[in-house]
């Protein structure tokens, strides 16, 4: 569990220091009842959820190649 905690705390440091226009603004967040609750700006095509919904299996697909691709890009840093 505590490694876990730790990516998440990296993850939210590298929102928090990240200033982009293609990276939704980041504002906040906090620990509440065993779970992170993050503030942070809305997109403007709204939601991943109504993407999803939108696009159905394209974008599911989309996001599994993303997962895969990211993993391997992960891989080879750690490497």
């Amino acid at each position: 569990m505590p490694e876990l905690q730790n990516r998440i705390l990296t993850e939210l440091q590298v929102l928090h220091t990240c200033k982009s226009e293609y990276i939704i603004g980041f504002f906040g967040s906090f620990f509440h009842a065993g779970r992170v609750c993050i503030c942070t700006e809305l997109m403007d095509l709204g939601s991943l959820e109504r993407i999803g919904k939108l696009y159905g299996k394209l974008f599911h697909s989309l996001i599994n190649f993303l997962k895969s691709f990211l993993k391997k890009i992960k891989i080879k840093i750690k490497k």
